[in-house]
């Protein structure tokens, strides 16, 4: 008997394994086969959200990327940064590669709640089609828990929880007005397994962000054109992971133009992914893992990498 019901179980976690891994690439699969056999059905992301595009922590890395692979797709584009300076340089490359309309707004996320205000006052005019949630926090190089600053993690709650709330805010209740839009928040692989003596409290914000963001497709599956995805990169070149050239380097690291181009290809197409194939396969090789587990490889396995510890 306890054979059996140990044999059904082993079945059961597989066939769930199975699920929870390929499901959405198997979506994916059959929505491009549907573009493909049926063009004339396939719709544009501006006719389908609209013509703006809102993107946060957008003068560098994943954020530049995204703002400038939506433009091309026709969007204008609303760029939110803290550093006027970038966001000028920024929003000329995009006007002049993308030949659409650009604004910014000079915003520093780990200011208090006023900097909100003065934000939705800016987008009060603008129909915010796509909300990007990109803007992040993570410590420069890698160090235990105690070796954060108390300024340091309050910022990056500030940066990486609050700011992806409080931007859902401002923008959903029009979104629900006009019956069409996008909220897509990006998550991290970290959530899966932390990366001890670096991502541990990157890691718990970016689980917030997976949590609220779940909480959120429930709670507007009856508004049938709004979408809001979850995504859950693993590493991309960018300034986060400057601190090591092995990172930057590995094979499982994208660059941030593939990694924008493969996430905004699946937007509508997917509510969670991990944005890009190498990313993919890097939760399908640690998932099935117990957490514990997982932890260990990846701290093990970081230990080959050339970073310096603060």
């Amino acid at each position: 008997m306890w054979d059996t019901f140990f044999y059904i179980l082993g079945i059961c976690t597989f066939v769930h394994y199975l699920y929870s891994q390929l499901w959405s690439p198997i979506l994916i699969c059959l929505s491009h086969l549907k573009d493909l056999l049926l063009p004339m059905l396939k719709k544009s992301l501006t006719e389908k959200y609209g013509n703006w595009a809102v993107v946060t922590g957008s003068t560098d890395g994943m954020g530049k990327s995204y703002a400038k692979h939506l433009a091309l797709k026709g969007f204008n584009i609303v760029l939110i940064s803290r550093s006027e300076e970038k966001l000028k340089a920024v929003k000329k490359e995009i006007e002049s590669e993308a030949g659409v309309e650009v604004r910014y707004i000079v915003a520093d996320f780990t200011q208090n709640f006023e900097i909100y205000d003065k934000i939705a006052k800016q987008l009060e005019d603008i129909p915010v089609g796509i909300l990007a949630n990109n803007v992040g926090l993570s410590r420069s190089t890698p160090g235990s828990f105690d070796e954060h600053s108390e300024k340091l993690i309050w910022d990056m709650i500030l940066v990486n929880v609050t700011a992806t709330m409080l931007m859902t805010k401002i923008v959903l209740p029009g979104m629900k007005q006009r019956g069409k839009g996008a909220i897509v928040n990006i998550s991290s692989l970290s959530v899966f397994a932390p990366l001890i003596h670096n991502a541990g409290v990157y890691a718990a914000c970016k689980k917030c962000v997976s949590s609220v963001t779940k909480v959120l497709q429930w709670e507007l599956m009856e508004y049938k054109n709004i979408d809001v995805q979850l995504i859950e990169p693993s590493f991309v070149d960018t300034n986060m992971v400057s601190f090591s050239q092995d990172i930057k380097n590995h094979s499982l690291t994208c660059s941030s133009d593939e990694w924008a181009k493969s996430v905004i290809d699946l937007l509508g197409r997917t509510n969670t992914t991990k944005g890009h194939f190498k990313h993919a396969l890097t939760s399908f090789i640690f998932s099935p893992m117990p957490e514990t587990l997982r932890m260990l490889l990846i701290y093990w396995h970081a230990q080959s990498f050339d970073y310096k510890k603060s």
